[in-house]
């Protein structure tokens, strides 16, 4: 059994209205095989008004649980040893030049990742760090297609991700931050 994992505030730019959708559309024996954990941290209305509630049908499914808001950041990162992939169903047009604190938490675990094409994420990020399968954004059957095919490379994509942990750890570390910080104030200066 894998589990995946779906963590941050629910809003519409993170794409929940189409996970809940592209779960219905995994068939069912497929779906017994992975447990899913989404945090809902309530209710959103979409561009048009309709509200997006958490699915009284998947509310049902034994394998699907939704959780709360985090209670602090350890109960995040116990969220996230407890999984075995992340899926971010974000929206294309909120993740152009966006960063996830979801993704690069991931990376800096050796989690693989489910993430919109066309997005930093594909361009910048995860072709550089941790591993993962790219969907097309608020397409439905891409996410479902995404998720079956992390499921099926779990292994191949797992390895990768732990393989590139280092390079993570060494780039999104808050020293490297702080340096790049100083080295900016430096170029101004010196333009000044």
């Amino acid at each position: 059994m894998a589990t995946f994992g779906t963590f941050g505030f629910t809003r519409y730019d993170k794409g929940l209205d189409v996970m809940q959708s592209a779960l219905h559309r995994l068939p069912y024996e497929q779906r017994s095989n992975m447990h899913f954990v989404m945090q809902w941290t309530g209710d959103y209305s979409l561009p048009d008004g309709t509200q997006i509630v958490k699915d009284p049908e998947l509310q049902k499914s034994p394998g699907i649980e939704y959780i709360g808001r985090f209670s602090d950041s350890e109960d995040y990162y116990r969220w996230l040893s407890k999984i075995d992939g992340i899926v971010l169903p974000y929206r294309k047009d909120f993740y152009r030049e966006k960063m996830s604190r979801v993704a690069v938490d991931s990376a800096l675990l050796g989690l693989p990742a489910v993430y919109p094409k066309g997005t930093w994420l594909e361009e910048e990020f995860f072709c550089d760090y941790g591993a993962g399968v790219s969907f097309d954004a608020e397409n439905v059957e891409s996410l479902a297609a995404a998720i079956l095919e992390l499921r099926r490379r779990l292994p191949e994509l797992t390895a990768l991700a732990m393989e590139r942990k280092n390079k993570t750890k060494a780039d999104f570390c808050s020293r490297r931050f702080f340096k790049m910080i100083e080295k900016s104030l430096s170029d101004k200066k010196a333009r000044a």
